[in-house]
């Protein structure tokens, strides 16, 4: 009973996930090139929600047209109903390879939208750790906002956002 109790209660508050994506769509412009976790073609349930852009749902189209139909169909009808600002989303993931934080950084990503827990050091994701360690490390990264879940009143994982300066700057 407690624990439906405490659940009712924190659906009153807003999760960090819909904070971020309120703020990134108010700070930071249409489609540009957001490192976001996710699968090879969508942003993750468990991070911020932002809307892929429509370059990147129609390669995911053409991805999986022979392979899997359905995905390929499931993309083709999110390009129809998809509404609202879009980024370049740039997706990794612990179980798929994560490319070196350089090499993000080369392909002009100007923007992460990182969950701490998710990179933080683990033998399965190493590769995600290091792309972690690196950009916090890099002068041309800068922390823009840090949303921070509590247990009790803001429900939601703990999400940072950077700015990669020298990329960003190049809009």
């Amino acid at each position: 009973a407690v624990g439906s109790a405490l659940s009712d209660f924190q659906m009153c508050f807003k999760d960090t996930r819909t904070y971020a994506k309120e703020w990134i769509e108010a700070h930071i412009p249409e489609g540009s090139k957001i490192l976001i976790e996710g699968s090879r073609t969508t942003a993750n349930r468990q991070t911020v929600p932002l809307r892929n852009s429509r370059k990147n749902i129609l390669k995911s189209i053409e991805l999986y047209r022979k392979t899997d139909p359905g995905k390929a169909k499931y993309f083709e009808i999110a390009l129809k109903v998809t509404s609202g600002k879009t980024y370049d989303l740039e997706t990794v993931g612990p179980y798929r390879p994560c490319k070196s934080f350089e090499y993000y950084k080369k392909i002009g990503v100007q923007y992460m939208v990182l969950r701490p827990e998710v990179f933080k050091e683990h033998r399965r994701k190493k590769a995600l750790y290091e792309l972690y360690k690196k950009a916090k490390k890099d002068p041309d990264v800068e922390l823009l906002k840090r949303f921070e879940g509590h247990w009790l009143w803001r429900p939601g994982p703990t999400i940072e956002i950077y700015r990669i300066k020298s990329n960003a700057a190049k809009r």
